[in-house]
């Protein structure tokens, strides 16, 4: 994608505008601590040797028996656990900067990866079909939309663009998944606010979702292991295509799943492995929402694993 210098200049000042727009955080949030701000990426530098190196650091513990949730903001805040940000840029089709996305119209969304130390990342491999995997997904779970994108947007720039079409307007989570070349697959969550007129009924939530999704092309359920899942304790994650008429055809190998909390501030990413099976390891008790791509079209697949609290020990 080759863009002019006036371009990238609007795209510089939409980065910039949307500086003031996350440090309002979500609206829809019930805690009182507003999320960290975004920072604004800096123009493309030569990648330090260690932009990948970095360490996660202790995000739950066990104390007295009780798996503790990591004491974070818990919706979005467009920064991970370990420190990896995002900033991003917004603009129509023909190139026409925007402060937020429109209901029903088609978004370019410009994303780049900041590495704990606040380096840009522009160096990414692909996970599964693309360098950049985007769920954009209404906070009441009215609907849950997927794209990609792969390539910097020009030679040498750091950010990829994927292109959303939000079905209705509300506070939205924008869930970037990404792996930087010779590192690990990375989650950041950002608040997003789409224009358009709401509905009159409110989504379901993230407690609705079964083990049960479907996309546009198919449906598909997962089976975890234990059937009863306990914080701190490792799951194994199976999943199955079903029939139209629900019956099983076969075990299916996802390319990867993203695992956020409840408020979809904070979460991981799971690759299936050879032998079709994903380990992920709850940090706390409650629901999580289970996001992955769709064989085709934009419906994400959209799940839910609930985790229990470990049992108390005795003193």
């Amino acid at each position: 994608m080759n863009l002019s210098p006036n371009t990238l200049g609007r795209l510089s000042a939409v980065g910039l505008s949307l500086i003031g727009f996350y440090s309002s955080g979500c609206r829809s949030c019930k805690s009182e601590e507003p999320p960290k701000a975004a920072a604004v990426s800096a123009p493309a530098v030569a990648e330090p040797a260690d932009a990948t190196a970095t360490t996660l650091p202790a995000a739950a513990s066990v104390s007295q028996g009780k798996f503790e949730a990591p004491d974070v903001y818990p919706g979005p805040r467009s920064e991970a656990l370990d420190g990896w940000r995002l900033t991003s840029g917004f603009a129509s089709l023909k190139d026409e900067q925007l402060t937020e996305p429109k209901a029903l119209d088609d978004t370019r969304i410009y994303l780049t990866a900041l590495d704990a130390g606040g380096h840009p990342v522009g160096s990414l491999e692909k996970l599964e079909r693309a360098e950049l995997h985007v769920f954009f997904v209404a906070k009441d779970l009215r609907h849950a939309v997927y794209s990609s994108g792969s390539g910097p947007v020009r030679e040498g720039a750091d950010a990829r663009s994927v292109v959303v079409r939000p079905p209705e307007g509300g506070d939205h989570a924008m869930i970037a998944v990404f792996k930087p070349t010779g590192g690990v697959p990375r989650v950041v969550s950002s608040p997003v606010t789409v224009k358009g007129v709401l509905p009159e009924v409110m989504g379901p939530g993230v407690s609705s979702l079964t083990l049960t999704a479907k996309s546009e092309a198919e449906t598909v359920v997962l089976a975890v292991s234990p059937a009863n899942p306990v914080a701190g304790q490792p799951v194994q994650i199976t999943a199955q295509d079903l029939d139209p008429k629900g019956a099983p055809r076969g075990e299916l190998r996802l390319p990867f799943a993203v695992i956020v909390n409840d408020q979809m501030g904070w979460g991981d990413v799971v690759e299936w492995d050879a032998t079709g099976k994903a380990t992920w390891t709850p940090r706390s008790s409650g629901d999580f929402l289970v996001l992955a791509p769709p064989t085709r079209g934009s419906k994400a697949l959209a799940f839910k694993i609930h985790a229990l609290a470990p049992p108390v020990q005795a003193p």
